[in-house]
Order: C-alpha cells, then sequence, then structure tokens
C-alpha cells in the first residue's frame, strides 16, 4: 500500500505493507487517525494458462485485489471519514481478456468493479468508484514483458486508436477527477484511450 503525491491533494503519510497480510494491514495504518481519500492501487500482473499455472500463484490475483481491499477497509473502519471517497483500480481486462494466460486477472479486474459497486451501497454515504485504465506505459510495464517490452509496445501502439499508450500522469488526474467530484459514485471510468474497443 503506497500512497503517492498528487498535484492538488495533500499527502500527510506514507505507510508500506503487504497487502496480503492483514496483520501487516493493521500495523501499517495503526496510526492513522481519518482517512478522506484512499486509493488500492496494488496487484502484481499475474499470467499464467489456467490448465499449466501454479494454482496458488493464480490465487494472488485475488488476494492482492480483493481480499487486500477488504483487509484495508476491515482495518481502517471507522477511521474512514463519514465522506470519504474510495478509489478501486481494476484495468483493460476486464473488457478485453485475451488467450495469453491472463483469464484469471480478468476475472479478478470484473471482480474489483462488481466489488466497488456493492461497495458503493453498503459504505454509502462514503463514495467508491473504480478506475479502469488502458495500457499506461510505467515501470510494471518493462518488468512484465522484460526484452519483448519495445517491440510489444510498437505493434501495441499500431493497433490503438491513438495510437500512444496512457501515462500514468492522465491515469493520476483520472483518480483525483474520482477523488474530488462528490457526484461520481458506483462507477467505473474508463481511462484507456479506447483501448478496450479494438
Amino acid at each position: 500500500m503506497v500512497v503517492a503525491d498528487v498535484s492538488g491533494v495533500n499527502v500527510r503519510s506514507r505507510f508500506t505493507a503487504d497487502v496480503t497480510n492483514s496483520q501487516s494491514i493493521a500495523e501499517a495504518v495503526s496510526t492513522m487517525d481519518r482517512v478522506d481519500h484512499l486509493i488500492l492501487l496494488v496487484g502484481t500482473f499475474v499470467a499464467g494458462k489456467v490448465l499449466e499455472a501454479d494454482v496458488s500463484y493464480l490465487h494472488s490475483a485475488f488476494d492482492e485485489r480483493i481480499w487486500a481491499a477488504v483487509h484495508v477497509l476491515r482495518a481502517l473502519g471507522d477511521k474512514l471519514a463519514p465522506d470519504a471517497s474510495i478509489t478501486l483500480i481494476s484495468g483493460a481486462l476486464a473488457d478485453r481478456p485475451n488467450a495469453y494466460g491472463v483469464a484469471v486477472l480478468a476475472a479478478a479486474s470484473v471482480a474489483i468493479e462488481s466489488f466497488g459497486r456493492g461497495l458503493a451501497l453498503e459504505l454509502a454515504p462514503r463514495r467508491v468508484n473504480t478506475l479502469s485504465p488502458g495500457p499506461i506505459d510505467t515501470p510494471i510495464l518493462s518488468k512484465t514483458l522484460g526484452d519483448g517490452r519495445d517491440s510489444y509496445v510498437a505493434s501495441l501502439k499500431q493497433m490503438l486508436p491513438l495510437h500512444r499508450l496512457g501515462t500514468a500522469e492522465k491515469a493520476g488526474a483520472a483518480v483525483v477527477f474520482l477523488m474530488t467530484n462528490g457526484w461520481m459514485n458506483g462507477a467505473v471510468l474508463n481511462v484507456d484511450g479506447a483501448s478496450r474497443l479494438v
């Protein structure tokens, strides 16, 4: 769980925790008094075919997303302000899975979106929204693709309607929008350059 600086948002503290460990999360948030905005941006790129990959590895797609969010929300409890905003992150795989070993990750992305809609009702009047980013040029892309990154990105750019990848700044601006627009609730905001359409 990492809190990052976002233009226009006052970040007072930073905490790090193993999001798959409820005790680690509880310790990390124990000194917090109040949380006005919570962004849950966690999860590694879990890729492995259902008939081939280690099942415990595939479990991590849900452990790092759904169960991590449950642990964080339970650890914070009443520390979440009555008018707090909560922003979850899913991903374009929710709309466009492929045949390259991402079926479980795609399922976890869809689950996050449904989870967000349910939480918008369960945690009301707190607001809960989900950001669904498309291909974003971040270090995790290079880590995931390794030496094949450049050729993959070049072919992807040709396929995308805007012929470019998104940036962390564009995704961050969308998060700030969800945090600050008090009428956004129970929504999924696609910030993907229309990649889900191709």
